[in-house]
């Protein structure tokens, strides 16, 4: 796969977008936390980082217009430059909990949708029979490239001061930038109406997006990722005082994130036989199940000191949740037309996510009331949840092979 030029730019630009991605959430969460010592500024956060899906679905017809390179240089550049003043203004007046809450939906929402443009791109540069390979792999690389600053985030946490490490993520996006400009890969047939009737063509592109997305197949497929987003956006809002609460240390935090990495890479490198060996209904119930089931007997014993056992239920519930993920993303490359993909995933996006800006500010509020061992464990239930859901749909469980899906008509 990496001998194809414009794949390899590609996924190395995407590993240092995803990077900076990680850190600027990591960092961002956990001194929110620490520097206010509530986890309501952390549901804000989370509140504000799920915020720019909802415009997502405006920003698939741009997607499948413009040249898929010049808008992920541009995205990178961007990035670089929001993270660039916000360290400066750190390291002239320093941490300021109200500014870096303004600055998040800001960097959310570029970074949102950088991500349904390299979507769209890869089947364009990869033949169809390598996309879950291409997919996997992407994943695999950037996981582990997370899970080395995961590793380490704990030790830059602690020696480093908030703008340090803004100067260093600024410099991850200026990687992403270089990368993202050598793909030679140009659109050579893109949509113009010679400056004529423009917006009549951008809604007309809007309906079509919107009225793929209303199949039955494509919201069936959809209606497990949405509960389980909500899942999510508790369950990330409520690990950082969890972890400090319980263990009073944020080398413990890196720990769990680079577990749960670990098991999303493993889960990557198995999911292409997965894929080819199950029905998509039945590996999405079974995955999302052991992500649930996984987590609730991490936390106990986690609370119970058995850390070893712990460590390992977090890395199976990264790992089933791990093969879903690329599933899912081969899915939703092989269904639209080519000329729709961007519309499709952005308008999926606004769709998946519409209920997690509630979930996290829920999230926040239900960790502090209740206390976050609690919360997370209700996150392990509503994930095994998503699984009943899912199995208990017989058009779900006859759903084919992801290998034996075609472009939905």
């Amino acid at each position: 796969m990496l001998s194809n030029l414009d794949f390899r730019n590609l996924f190395i630009g995407r590993l240092f977008l995803n990077l900076g991605d990680s850190l600027v959430y990591i960092i961002f969460m956990w001194f929110l936390y620490n520097m206010t010592g509530d986890s309501l500024f952390a549901g804000i956060a989370g509140f504000f980082f799920t915020l720019p899906p909802f415009l997502g679905i405006f920003f698939g017809p741009i997607v499948d217009r413009k040249d898929h390179r010049k808008l992920l240089a541009l995205f990178s550049t961007i990035l670089l430059v929001l993270t660039l003043v916000l360290a400066v203004f750190t390291f002239f007046f320093g941490f300021n909990v109200y500014l870096l809450l303004l600055f998040i939906p800001f960097m959310a929402f570029v970074s949102e949708f950088s991500y349904p443009v390299g979507e769209s791109l890869v089947p364009r540069i990869v033949p169809e029979k390598d996309l879950t390979k291409a997919n996997s792999l992407a994943m695999i690389a950037s996981t582990g490239a997370d899970l080395f600053f995961n590793a380490i985030s704990a030790m830059l946490i602690s020696f480093l001061l908030f703008d340090q490490l803004l100067f260093l993520i600024s410099f991850v996006f200026l990687l992403a930038a270089i990368f993202f400009r050598k793909i030679q890969y140009r659109r050579t047939n893109l949509a113009t109406d010679g400056g004529q009737g423009g917006f009549q063509f951008y809604l007309e592109d809007l309906r079509e997006g919107v009225a793929f997305v209303k199949k039955p197949l494509v919201l069936l497929l959809l209606m497990p990722l949405l509960f389980l987003n909500v899942a999510f956006a508790m369950f990330y809002v409520g690990l950082p005082e969890f972890v400090s609460v319980s263990f009073e240390s944020s080398s413990v935090y890196g720990l769990i994130l680079m577990l749960l990495g670990i098991g999303s890479m493993v889960g990557a490198w198995f999911s292409e036989s997965l894929s080819s060996r199950i029905k998509i209904g039945y590996l999405v119930s079974a995955s999302y199940f052991v992500t649930g089931l996984s987590w609730i007997l991490a936390i106990l014993a986690m609370e119970s000191g058995f850390y070893v056992g712990a460590g390992i239920l977090v890395i199976l519930s990264g790992g089933a949740n791990g093969v879903v993920n690329i599933a899912y993303a081969v899915l939703f490359q092989k269904l639209p037309p080519q000329d729709m993909i961007g519309r499709v995933h952005t308008i999926n996006m606004s769709l998946i996510q519409s209920v997690t800006p509630i979930a996290s500010l829920f999230g926040g509020i239900l960790a502090s009331s209740i206390g976050a061992s609690s919360t997370l464990i209700i996150c392990g239930i509503l994930m095994a949840g998503v699984s009943a859901l899912a199995l208990g749909s017989r058009a779900f469980r006859t759903l084919p092979k992801v290998e034996e899906i075609r472009v939905l008509e």
